[in-house]
C-alpha cells in the first residue's frame, strides 16, 4: 500500500504558504515535466486546508504554465480572493526555483451533496405533513438537477466484464477498456458522426487491491484531480478513427496539457472505486484540441465535468482521419 496522503500531502509553512511532503512524480521517465493530475489534486487539497471546514471544491480553473521538475518538492502560495458563508474563492499558485510553474483559481462551497439537499427536503415535507407549516420557517424547496446520460459503452460492459489496464500503475492509476475503444470494426457508425461528437468512455479508479487507503475525505478530491487528466490527450487518433493504428497501445504523438478545468457536481464519489469517463474532442484547430468529458459515480451517476485544452501535434498520421 502506497502513502497517498503523504506522498500528495502538505504540510502548512505559514497561513498563506504550503509546501508538498514529497516531490511529484512524471507520468513517463521521457516525459518533460511531472503528472498534471497530481498538481491539480494538490492545488485542491491546498484550496481546501486553506478554506474553513466544510467546504469542498466545486469548480477549479487552471493552467500548465511551466513543467514542474521531479527532483524538489512543490511550494504553493495561496491568495483569498473571497470568503463568504457559502462560497469561497482561493488563488493557488504552484512553484519551483521561485517560478510559477502551475495556477488554479479554485471555488469552494458548503453546499455541494446532493443527497444532503434531498434528505433536509425529506425532513421538511415529514414535518409539514405531521404538524403544517410555519410562516416563520423558510420553506425548503425539493431539489430539482438533471447530468448527462451513463454512457451505453460502459452500460454494456460493465467493469467486472473488463480486463485491467495497469500501463498507469506508476501513478496509482487503473483502466478499464471496453472494446469499442480499441476495435474500429465494431464503431462503423462513427463514420457518420462528426469527430467533435465521437464520444469515447472507460473506466478508472484510483489504486488496486487496496494499493490506495483514503482516511481524509479530502484525498477523494485530491484522487479525483489525479484520475481527471490520465486519459485525454492520448486517445485524440481514436476519435479520428485512423485506420491501421494498434489502439490497445499508446498512439506515439506529440501532446501536452495547457489548462484544466473541473467541475465538481456532487459529493458522492469515491475515487477507489471503479468510476465512468466518457469524452469527445469538441473542436481542433491550430495544434489544439478541446476536450469535455464527464466522470460518472459507482452508480452511474454524473458527478463532474473536465474540460481541457492541449497543443497536439499529430505527426503526419492526422492525413488518414476519418472526418
Amino acid at each position: 500500500m502506497e502513502d497517498v496522503e503523504y506522498n500528495l500531502g502538505v504540510k502548512q509553512i505559514s497561513k498563506t504558504r504550503f509546501q508538498g511532503n514529497a516531490p511529484l512524480t512524471k507520468p513517463h521517465p521521457s516525459s518533460r515535466g511531472v503528472y498534471g493530475g497530481n498538481l491539480a489534486g494538490q492545488a485542491l487539497l491546498v484550496a481546501i486546508r486553506s478554506s474553513p471546514e466544510g467546504f469542498t471544491p466545486h469548480a477549479l480553473h487552471s493552467f500548465f504554465v511551466k513543467a514542474c521538475s521531479p527532483d524538489t518538492v512543490v511550494d504553493y502560495e495561496v491568495e483569498v480572493i473571497s470568503q463568504g458563508n457559502n462560497f469561497c474563492n482561493r488563488l493557488v499558485k504552484a512553484i519551483q526555483d521561485g517560478e510559477i510553474k502551475y495556477i488554479a483559481n479554485i471555488s469552494l462551497t458548503r453546499r455541494n451533496s446532493n443527497k444532503d439537499s434531498t434528505e433536509k427536503y425529506l425532513k421538511y415535507k415529514k414535518k409539514v405533513e405531521e404538524h403544517g407549516e410555519d410562516e416563520d420557517e423558510t420553506p425548503v424547496q425539493k431539489p430539482f438537477g438533471f447530468g448527462t446520460p451513463y454512457p451505453k459503452w460502459l452500460k454494456d460492459s460493465p467493469a467486472e466484464s473488463l480486463k485491467l489496464d495497469v500501463r498507469g500503475k506508476n501513478r496509482l492509476i487503473y483502466h478499464k477498456i471496453p472494446p469499442q475503444m480499441n476495435q474500429l470494426d465494431i464503431t462503423k457508425n462513427e463514420d457518420k458522426i462528426a469527430p467533435s461528437e465521437r464520444k469515447l468512455s472507460f473506466y478508472v479508479k484510483w489504486g488496486n487491491d487496496g494499493e490506495v487507503e483514503i482516511k481524509d475525505p479530502a484525498f477523494h478530491y485530491v484522487g479525483l484531480g489525479v484520475l481527471s487528466d490520465s486519459f485525454f490527450l492520448t486517445r485524440l487518433a481514436r476519435v479520428l478513427r485512423i485506420p491501421g493504428l494498434e489502439y490497445s497501445n499508446t498512439v506515439h504523438y506529440f501532446s501536452l496539457s495547457l489548462d484544466h478545468i473541473m467541475y465538481f457536481h456532487d459529493t458522492d464519489f469515491d475515487v477507489t472505486e471503479w468510476m465512468g469517463f466518457s469524452f469527445k474532442n469538441v473542436k481542433f484547430s491550430n495544434n489544439r484540441a478541446l476536450l469535455e468529458g464527464e466522470m460518472y459515480n459507482e452508480k452511474g451517476v454524473h458527478v463532474a465535468t473536465i474540460i481541457q485544452e492541449g497543443l497536439v501535434h499529430f505527426n503526419g498520421i492526422e492525413r488518414n482521419a476519418k472526418l
